[in-house]
């Protein structure tokens, strides 16, 4: 039986990609972000708005992208699975790689903006190659789908055999508790991961969890969607001061293997995954309560979700530049900015269908005539 409340949270979540990229444009550190921002800054409570969704939007999304991957793996999770998540979710990052070379190349975006540079002996070299820009997402997805293969592969150790999912999920809020405020450090100061690729692999997991066991949990969080919501919303402030506290002492600190052990560093890699895991658990929950009917589109906006999420940065971007330069609301341009990109994205969403093969260097896929 389709869960078509996974559909609808998949293509909601994707979606909120779009006005929260525009919004970065008129917040005061869009400059750090961008290198542009607007004449006119929307204010602290747009900052707050964007900070909170930021606090669970990348693990929701990791979340519905791992219970994708459960369903996409089970015909099977051996090599020709392999091979299909490194052709639909690899050719999107050659094509942005080759699209980042061309820019450098025809001067419309500085090198800086893609390769590391460092001083050697014969002067200043490109040392590597820095990441994918906004496809960041579909690099870690890729990762995180080939380390789990062998999860897949035995799906028996996902399957929930205990009666009480209430003490399940409270046992999986204690586990990324304590694992990412004892690993977290390691993983930053030792290993050199990013400072978020443990905490997203962790919500990538627990939707290979929930994957596992949809019946199960989708209608448990669909009778417990509103108190999963009022906690993690009860919890936000919690996760915002110590995000301020470790603001406030990062700078004091050499390397980041030197925060160990200290308190507000530690909290805040811990109180973050749980706030998350509320949030998110709380929107599975809000979408099966009032999303589980089809509706007459959903499969063809489904089909649009990748292509849309390729093409939308760059789109926005040049929306915030245009925008720079106008006198008006910031209001109007942020909410101009967002429908503008939404309607050139699937218009080029729907070019790309009809490119035959190289739809999926767009994140899409041929259209059958």
């Amino acid at each position: 039986m389709r869960r078509y409340e996974l559909d609808w949270l998949r293509f909601i979540l994707f979606g909120l990609l779009v006005p929260y990229h525009a919004a970065l444009g008129f917040v005061s550190y869009s400059p750090d972000v961008y290198g542009i921002a607007n004449d006119v800054f929307g204010g602290v409570w747009l900052e707050l708005l964007l900070d909170w969704s930021h606090s669970w939007r990348i693990f929701a999304l990791f979340m519905i992208s791992g219970v994708g991957t459960w369903f996409a793996s089970r015909k099977g999770a051996g090599m020709q699975f392999a091979g299909s998540r490194l052709h639909r979710l690899g050719l999107p990052l050659i094509g942005w790689s080759v699209f980042a070379l061309v820019a450098i190349w025809a001067g419309l975006w500085p090198a800086e903006a893609f390769f590391s540079f460092s001083e050697g002996e014969t002067g200043w070299q490109a040392i590597e190659f820095v990441d994918f820009w906004h496809l960041w997402f579909l690099k870690n997805l890729l990762i995180y789908t080939l380390i789990c293969i062998p999860l897949l592969r035995r799906p028996n150790l996902l399957a929930f055999k205990g009666k009480s999912l209430r003490w399940a999920v409270i046992a999986i809020a204690m586990l990324m508790f304590v694992v990412n405020a004892l690993l977290e450090p390691i993983a930053e100061g030792i290993v050199g991961l990013e400072g978020d690729d443990l905490y997203n692999l962790m919500g990538f997991v627990l939707g290979l969890w929930i994957g596992a066991n949809a019946g199960k949990v989708l209608d448990w969080v669909a009778r417990w969607w509103w108190i999963l919501l009022l906690y993690g919303t009860a919890s936000y402030p919690l996760t915002l001061t110590f995000q301020l506290a470790y603001y406030e002492i990062i700078d004091s600190y050499d390397t980041v293997w030197s925060l160990y052990g200290e308190f507000k560093y530690m909290m805040w890699h811990a109180v973050r995954p749980v706030n998350a895991l509320l949030w998110g658990m709380g929107l599975f929950g809000f979408a099966s309560k009032f999303l589980s009917k089809p509706g007459r589109h959903l499969k063809r906006l489904n089909s649009l979700v990748f292509p849309l999420y390729v093409f939308h940065m760059p789109i926005t971007m040049v929306g915030i530049a245009i925008a720079a330069d106008l006198r008006i609301a910031w209001q109007i341009e942020m909410l101009t900015i967002i429908v503008v990109t939404f309607v050139i994205s699937i218009l080029l969403a729907l070019v790309s269908e009809r490119l035959g093969w190289f739809a999926y260097f767009f994140g899409a896929i041929p259209r059958r005539r």
